[in-house]
């Protein structure tokens, strides 16, 4: 790659050959140095390289003096000089930086020089041209293993994309404004009112409970904070973040360069704010699909009020289903974590539960990833696996009694030979539709404490009795198992 992108800008090979040699050979050095880094300053599992203090108050000496006119420059540049001094910082990673200027030395300042401007290049090869954006796709060892997003070959693509990842915020700014007006927001408000009260409902129908827990239950059920209007409210009202944007113009000339202006304003905004913010969650992307769980707290973020996941006027049913995916697997978790307090419950009850989880622990440690050859980790993955399955019956539950007050909640699809169910089911798997990997895939399967988005879906939907009797599985083929497991209380 970097002799590519030598030879784009002119070089010829004997030029490009030795530049390419030279960046090797200080790329080596570096990590050699960031080996030694690691070894000399390891320290224990719960402690960090104690930060070391730069005063460049006096006269400085040896590396200090480099350290000191890079912090003049950066404070300059960032224009936070009356919020921040030149003449004091606090290093991470001190060794790192000690030793790295030792380092360079042993080269040429060409060399330096080039090997910082390719490292620039490299950094930004999806905010150049379409060559660069070509150079990396044909060299996928550059693109990290967890990378969250890819930069399309196209310039509409390319536009498209930068601006979904970075500038997050103003697009959900104008999307709130413009695409979700107030009867919107009602009826999202109701479809959550309606997961709340039948996840109440579900608890009290739980008779391998006592009484006196489930009705202590129900009522932290129906206490439940959401925060279904912060975001909403937080990307309506303008904040805080609307006045950096007042700063950024972007120009027709230079891609680049308006990329590097906004993560600029951005890196600022966060610098000079950063003890307000320290109060206040901002999700790292308001368009996220997604939900967090704390006790007491039902976090629901922006995402699952867009298409697909929510769409205003069709068909309430389809946005239930959609939507119990997310709303549903989080009120599963408030369950779960009732459930693991072993305050409120008697020991016959805590035994119950006890074999509730380890039926789902041990079907589940008996799928297979099919792409990396693995079996899921059921006891790694169960309390998720839980909060799936108590989400998809009280899903079920909602569906069912819709279904039941006659054909006002039933709809076709045109051409589709499908039911209401099965499309309600068909619509909810989708849901769970992704692609990755194979190095991903066996990343996921390491580290994570969710099952694949392809076991979930299956793992849930297998269990459901309603499922197999929509789609007339035949009993015991994989979708609709002899023995299922089930959080609710089987009639």
């Amino acid at each position: 790659m970097i002799l590519q992108i030598l030879k784009h800008f002119g070089m010829n090979n004997e030029n490009a050959n030795r530049a390419w040699i030279d960046f090797k050979s200080i790329d080596i050095s570096i990590l050699k140095l960031h080996m030694d880094t690691i070894e000399k300053t390891s320290h224990g599992e719960d402690e960090e390289e104690p930060l070391e203090h730069l005063d460049c108050s006096n006269e400085a000496q040896n590396f200090t003096i480099h350290l000191c006119n890079i912090l003049e420059k950066f404070v300059e540049y960032s224009n936070i000089s009356h919020e921040y001094s030149k003449m004091h910082a606090y290093l991470e990673r001190a060794y790192f930086v000690q030793n790295v200027f030792p380092v360079v030395t042993n080269f040429t300042h060409r060399s330096v020089t080039n090997y910082l401007a390719l490292r620039f290049i490299i950094s930004h090869l999806d905010d150049l041209s379409h060559f660069f954006r070509v150079l990396k796709l044909s060299h996928p060892d550059m693109v990290p293993v967890n990378a969250d997003h890819t930069i399309g070959l196209n310039k509409w693509e390319h536009c498209t994309e930068w601006i979904s990842h970075y500038m997050s915020y103003p697009l959900g700014q104008e999307y709130v404004r413009k695409m979700l007006p107030e009867k919107h927001m009602e009826d999202i408000r109701n479809i959550v009112r309606t997961f709340i009260q039948d996840a109440g409902y579900y608890v009290l129908k739980q008779r391998w409970m006592k009484k006196s827990t489930r009705k202590k239950f129900i009522t932290s059920i129906e206490n439940l904070k959401n925060t279904i209007e912060h975001y909403v409210n937080f990307l309506k009202n303008g904040t805080r973040f609307s006045s950096y944007m007042t700063d950024f113009h972007p120009q027709n000339e230079s891609f680049l360069k308006n990329a590097l202006d906004y993560r600029k304003l951005t890196f600022r905004f966060y610098l000079l704010n950063f003890r307000a913010l320290e109060d206040e969650e901002f999700p790292s992307d308001p368009f996220i699909v997604n939900a967090y769980h704390s006790p007491g707290v039902l976090d629901l973020r922006f995402g699952i009020f867009l298409p697909p996941v929510y769409q205003y006027g069709r068909p309430r049913l389809l946005n239930i289903a959609t939507m119990g995916t997310t709303i549903g697997h989080e009120l599963g978790h408030e369950i779960v974590a009732f459930l693991e307090d072993p305050e409120n419950f008697d020991n016959d009850t805590l035994q119950i539960y006890g074999e509730k989880k380890k039926c789902l622990e041990e079907q589940y440690s008996n799928f297979e990833v099919k792409k990396i050859g693995q079996k899921v980790n059921g006891k790694q993955t169960i309390h998720e696996n839980l909060a799936d399955l108590i989400g998809i019956e009280i899903t079920q539950q909602i569906i069912t009694r819709f279904l039941k007050r006659g054909n006002e909640n039933q709809f076709l699809l045109p051409a589709l030979d499908y039911s209401t169910e099965q499309i309600l089911y068909i619509a909810l798997a989708q849901m769970w539709c992704s692609v990755s990997s194979k190095e991903k895939e066996q990343l996921h399967h390491d580290r994570d404490v969710h099952a694949p988005s392809d076991v979930r879906i299956a793992g849930i939907l297998r269990n459901l009795r309603e499922f197999s009797e929509a789609f007339g599985c035949i009993q015991g083929n994989f979708m609709s198992p002899v023995d299922r497991c089930a959080f609710r209380l089987r009639s």
